[in-house]
């Protein structure tokens, strides 16, 4: 029973101190609860961080041999890490034949960091507006590109996994435009909508 007591309070001591460390890298809302998750962040106790404010995110998309640009900057959420840019169609007024390529994907960044996080970027996805060159009406009329769940080592404030358009780090995910015109071209003058979530541990 001594022993069972003593490690009891040796386990409420590191609890506090695990605490206090967290605490002085702006945690907001260390929880005391057992962790029913799994996985890399499991543990005796299960911590949520706060979101880094701000979180600068854009976005940017590729087809048949387009540049690439980037969209706008614009700041995740300081409460639940979300963030939604567009419509916005960098690319100007692609035209392309059923079954081309598309590619898509995000960078991001957080200003004035200077110590190391892990960030993890959940429910990402773009969602193309489509139209058709002839006039008609397109069917479907979007189409949605998912981009898979990824985490990133962050280290400071530059642009993460890369600042470099061109990188193929920067594209998280690709899809293949669709016969939305009976075999017609389809024209991307509307671009397309990013959305995300940004959390950081």
């Amino acid at each position: 029973m001594r022993l069972a007591s003593g490690l009891a309070v040796v386990g409420v001591a590191l609890a506090v101190y695990g605490w206090s460390v967290l605490s002085a890298f702006g945690v907001v809302g260390a929880s005391a609860q057992p962790s029913l998750t799994g996985g890399a962040y499991a543990g005796a106790y299960a911590y949520q961080y706060q979101y880094a404010c701000p979180l600068s995110v854009r976005w940017h998309y590729s087809a048949n041999g387009s540049k690439g640009g980037w969209s706008k900057t614009k700041s995740a959420s300081c409460q639940t890490g979300f963030v939604s840019i567009g419509p916005q169609a960098m690319e100007g007024d692609l035209k392309l034949n059923p079954g081309t390529p598309i590619k898509t994907g995000y960078d991001f960044s957080l200003p004035g960091n200077k110590v190391g996080r892990t960030a993890i970027v959940t429910d990402a996805k773009v969602v193309f507006q489509l139209r058709c060159v002839s006039g008609a009406p397109a069917a479907p009329s979007t189409l949605t590109v998912v981009l898979a769940t990824q985490t990133y080592a962050v280290n400071g404030s530059q642009w993460t996994p890369s600042g470099d358009q061109k990188s193929s780090l920067t594209y998280q995910g690709s899809g293949v435009i669709p016969d939305a015109c009976g075999g017609g071209q389809v024209r991307l003058d509307k671009g397309g909508t990013f959305s995300g979530t940004f959390q950081l541990f």
